[in-house]
């Protein structure tokens, strides 16, 4: 059961990298909110992410600290 599960959390930490790295890239070659004059809410991409970088930091790149992390993000 343990590989199994170990297999799942790579896979998703991979995929969650891919996708980090695809937004900084596509903000930093065309802008995803605005193109013109560097739009300043293309900043919360870059918020979003080192909030996410820094939960996972907390939690010690552990799966229930990042379950719990995940679960306090939530909206109501």
């Amino acid at each position: 059961m343990r590989l199994q599960s170990d297999t799942a959390y790579r896979f998703a930490a991979g995929l969650g990298l891919v996708a980090a790295f695809l937004i900084v890239w596509l903000n930093v070659a065309a802008g995803l909110i605005g193109i013109e004059d560097d739009d300043p809410a293309n900043l919360l991409y870059a918020v979003v992410l080192g909030i996410g970088v820094m939960g996972a930091i907390i939690a010690r790149f552990q799966p229930g600290g990042i379950l719990a992390l995940v679960h306090l993000r939530r909206t109501p």
